[in-house]
């Protein structure tokens, strides 16, 4: 995902210690290796204690995508594009049938950045 030509690697991972899920990215870096990231969490409650999980993980490949905020769903915010443009990979997060967001890594704040695909 930093396009450092070491692959990187996301996960949708269940909790054991409480009822819910995170995604989590595995992300090289050349000096030490990997390091974990956690992009979100979800934290169910204990009034639901057995959710499986909910969202679903695949990559967006590079192209233009026609974001949330583009599609008219809510005004687009400062410096949030209308329609975006991959360069490379990013991560496509998503409730099935619901939500969809992508996280793409962005090398001037060395960090992921969430954009609304839909609501």
């Amino acid at each position: 995902f930093n396009s450092d030509g070491i692959n990187d690697e996301a996960f949708l991972l269940k909790s054991t210690k409480f009822s819910g899920e995170g995604l989590f990215v595995r992300l090289s870096n050349k000096k030490s290796g990997f390091r974990w990231i956690r992009l979100d969490v979800i934290d169910w409650g204990k009034q639901y204690p057995n959710v499986d999980l909910s969202m679903g993980v695949d990559i967006a490949k590079p192209g233009e995508y026609q974001t949330a905020c583009g599609k008219g769903y809510f005004e687009c915010n400062e410096g949030e594009p209308k329609v975006l443009k991959l360069r490379r990979p990013a991560i496509d997060y998503f409730k099935f049938e619901s939500a969809n967001s992508f996280f793409v890594w962005d090398d001037k704040i060395a960090k992921f950045k969430r954009i609304w695909m839909s609501d």
